[in-house]
């Protein structure tokens, strides 16, 4: 499935690209929601990019927002407008291509992304000539530096940054892993209004370090609004979500807006995708 977007300017080749990695780890710490989209049966079985139907075209169920403050009513109604729970347990690999565009540079950095369930992720990110890998497999993260006419740089992840990385294992958002994985943390669902939207505001506890997530979901079409994420540094960061698109039966935004502190930090835009990759666990490692 590939999208058209407006140009912008690219990145020349520079030396500073190492200065710009830090903005990397904001994106990882809300890129996981749009991670949710995979589909169909089989992982070595490559397939064709799905025909994709804009959601804002579809009919929209009509629900009752009271009935889906009821932890297990929205569960159900989460999971099936989804593709239900049998179609999600199979989803197997994930190939997507797109750009982080740097509020303060206005400049496109491309990135790619490969996963294969249950935890093996590969991401690069092309700074100009310089390319910055980060992979994981076996609950071992690794990350490397790829410059023209130099060997490649290949070193271990300090566990700061896996920190910063974990939620990129995830196939799925916070709300599809909570309820697949079992890990059920989902604290209260109340009625709420998100600039004009008639919601439901979801607040989540993570079962790890205590942090909190709170979501803004949609009444009528159950996507996911807006990501705000409380920090251990007292700091949150809110990424709002648009453009979605339903690709196999899963509600995916394909425009996602980071802030930090009240501040844009990036914009996020995914280009394509596919579905059920060849993708070997040999690519996943260093």
């Amino acid at each position: 499935m590939k999208r058209s977007l407006p140009k912008v300017k690219r990145l020349e080749v520079k030396d500073e690209s190492k200065k710009r990695i830090p903005f990397i780890f904001l994106f990882f710490s809300g890129v996981a929601v749009l991670l949710v989209v995979f589909a169909a049966y089989t992982v070595f079985r490559s397939e064709p990019a799905r025909e994709v139907t804009p959601l804002q075209a579809e009919l929209k169920p009509q629900r009752n927002l009271e009935e889906l403050v009821d932890k297990q009513v929205f569960k159900r109604a989460y999971i099936e407008a989804n593709g239900g729970f049998n179609h999600l347990q199979n989803l197997t690999t994930l190939k997507m291509n797109g750009r982080l565009r740097l509020k303060d540079d206005d400049v496109d950095f491309d990135f790619f992304i490969l996963k294969r369930r249950p935890d093996m992720m590969l991401m690069t990110y092309k700074f100009g000539a310089y390319d910055l890998t980060y992979g994981s497999k076996d609950g071992k993260f690794w990350m490397r530096q790829s410059y023209p006419e130099k060997p490649d740089k290949i070193t271990d992840v300090s566990e700061e940054k896996q920190a910063n990385l974990a939620p990129s294992i995830n196939m799925f958002g916070p709300l599809l892993s909570a309820y697949l994985d079992q890990s059920d943390s989902i604290e209260s669902i109340e009625l709420a209004d998100w600039e004009g939207h008639a919601c439901l505001h979801i607040v989540m506890k993570s079962l790890d370090d205590g942090s909190t997530t709170e979501l803004y979901v949609d009444g009528d079409s159950l996507q996911i609004l807006v990501q705000i994420v409380g920090l251990a540094s007292g700091e949150t960061t809110m990424m709002t979500f648009s453009d979605y698109v339903h690709v196999n039966k899963v509600n995916i935004p394909f425009t996602s807006v980071l802030e930090k502190g009240g501040k844009e930090i990036n914009r996020i835009f995914l280009d394509s995708v596919q579905f059920n990759v060849g993708a070997s666990s040999s690519l996943f490692e260093n």
